[in-house]
């Protein structure tokens, strides 16, 4: 069996091309969802992370674009002084594998038109003036761009997979709280670790990873029947229930976010030898195929110590070591003695100390 890491990957790069997954649902409302799977891969610096982009590149036959930064205007496209439509990132990489090298150097707005795109695979922007002659640009059959009546719109599907030394969300990084945020409902987040053995095969040209291109060259759409929809809900359902996770607030989003996760591993699983532009899975059996591994590795990775917002490793931290300062607390998360005075007053926690005791005898966490 591959490592997880190489798993997801792979299955990342099989559904670059389709443009939709329909789900017949038994129990309510048919839906569409979109088919491609984002991942946000987390690794320290020195451990190859721009090596895995290459490979990844020369997996798939240079079916990939890898890139450091970008604007908005770059990414989308803009229209130029002669009113001509001038082409952005988007233009090259429908049906493909755009990878960002380092997701913390782009800029804001970079950040905030791919997030954008990654939402709804589509993109609207008002240009501030107006174009008299309406523009198309059709580049294949995941990409199509208008500028009409002053905005510029368009669709497109393509697999992303963004690269970063650190969650942004870690305390004490600076960050945009709220679109950092909107990273997990886009991306399927992966924390690497790596030995001091692994780094050492690294440094000699030894570790490799096992990337494939599965991808079928003609499928664009994939239907789930009814019946089929309902076998791996219920495996899922009776998962959850198996595992009693005890999630926050904030985490049981992860319980969705996880499921769709589970359904595009699924046809990525089943896919890869199918021929012709539409078809239908209707056995469940590639969907549970090693179930429970995929879902733990899912749910550890959306867990992650790091995807946590301050607040709630400040609870963790008040769990585990109890009746510190409020000095201390802030030290060890990043924050001002206020932000800890806040979330203290919000969780109705009382502590022994509220000052600025010594603390020299304090333990580390």
């Amino acid at each position: 069996m591959k490592g997880y890491f190489d798993y997801v990957v792979n299955s990342a790069l099989a559904l670059r091309r389709l443009t939709s997954i329909h789900i017949e649902n038994p129990e309510g409302t048919p839906y569409s969802m979109r088919p491609q799977m984002h991942l946000f891969v987390c690794q320290p610096f020195g451990t190859g992370k721009s090596a895995v982009f290459k490979q990844i590149k020369a997996a798939i036959d240079g079916d990939c674009e890898i890139v450091d930064d970008f604007t908005k205007p770059a990414f989308q496209g803009t229209v130029g002084k002669d009113r001509g439509y001038v082409p952005g990132i988007v233009n090259r990489i429908g049906g493909k594998v755009l990878c960002i090298d380092e997701w913390n150097s782009v800029t804001s707005d970079g950040r905030a038109a791919l997030l954008s795109v990654l939402e709804n695979n589509s993109f609207n922007r008002n240009l501030g003036f107006s174009v008299k002659k309406e523009i198309k640009s059709v580049a294949d059959d995941w990409t199509n761009i208008t500028v009409k009546d002053g905005n510029l719109f368009g669709s497109i599907n393509f697999t992303c997979i963004a690269g970063a030394m650190y969650f942004p969300r870690v305390p004490g990084v600076p960050n945009d709280q709220e679109r950092e945020e909107a990273l997990l409902s886009r991306f399927t987040p992966y924390f690497r670790s790596f030995s001091v053995d692994d780094v050492l095969e690294m440094k000699d040209g030894k570790l490799y990873n096992g990337f494939e291109d599965n991808a079928p060259v003609d499928l664009r759409t994939v239907g789930i029947p009814g019946d089929c929809t309902y076998a791996i809900q219920e495996a899922y359902n009776q998962y959850i229930e198996t595992r009693k996770f005890e999630f926050t607030e904030r985490q049981v989003g992860y319980i969705s976010r996880v499921w769709v996760d589970f359904v595009r591993l699924g046809v990525a699983n089943a896919i890869p030898k199918t021929q012709g532009e539409f078809v239908v899975l209707d056995d469940p059996a590639p969907f549970l195929q090693d179930m429970e591994w995929h879902l733990d590795n899912q749910f550890a990775m959306y867990t992650h110590k790091d995807t946590k917002t301050t607040e709630e490793r400040f609870l963790a931290l008040v769990a585990t070591t109890p009746n510190m300062a409020a000095k201390w607390y802030a030290n060890q998360l990043g924050v001002t003695t206020r932000t800890i005075d806040r979330y203290k007053t919000k969780n109705n926690i009382a502590w022994m100390k509220t000052g600025d005791e010594d603390e020299s005898e304090t333990p580390e966490v």
